[in-house]
């Protein structure tokens, strides 16, 4: 028998700094219009698909949905900088793995709290990694290093199949029935 729950953060999450400082990712999204500003829709806020263009966990060569959305790696730069980079002082490749670890850590709390109210042990466990962000699960830059931001590192067993952005669509159109709990 399989438990499945799904945790998450759409690339549209809004970063931004608040009055006191501190950098806060979430719970406000840019949606997918006008959406990240590396969409080149008009978006100008800062966001975890910013981030990843910013690091190059996206890469700006490689469309989107097909080929309707090309990633503009000019617009995440200057969005991520004048949003996050200015505002806490840090160069813009800091404040873009910022804005991942934030993320990152987001998704690992509300991983832990669904652990834990389950009673499941995550060493036990597998993140099967999914969803427009399952690419990106991992973090590994164009250089080939791996990156310390990867949710959850305290699951035994990670698993990304194949076409990960597009399996919660697949599973969908080809089950049987869809249960919404």
């Amino acid at each position: 028998m399989l438990d499945i729950s799904t945790v998450g953060a759409g690339g549209g999450t809004i970063a931004r700094v608040d009055e006191n400082g501190r950098l806060l990712v979430g719970p406000m999204s840019a949606g997918a219009s006008p959406g990240p500003a590396a969409y080149g829709r008009g978006g100008n806020d800062a966001t975890s698909t910013d981030a990843d263009v910013v690091l190059d966990y996206l890469s700006a060569d490689s469309p989107l949905a097909g080929a309707e959305v090309r990633l503009d790696k000019e617009l995440a730069l200057q969005a991520v900088q004048e949003k996050v980079a200015d505002p806490l002082g840090m160069d813009v490749e800091e404040a873009a793995l910022a804005i991942a670890r934030v993320n990152d850590a987001h998704m690992a709390d509300a991983v832990r709290v669904l652990a834990s109210k389950k009673r499941v042990e995550l060493a036990d466990s597998t993140l099967v990694a999914c969803g427009g962000a399952g690419t990106t699960s991992w973090r590994t830059n164009r250089a080939g290093s791996r990156c310390a931001t990867s949710p959850c590192p305290s699951y035994s067993r990670r698993f990304l199949g194949p076409w990960p952005a597009l399996r919660p669509i697949l599973n969908r159109t080809t089950s049987n029935q869809y249960l919404w709990t």
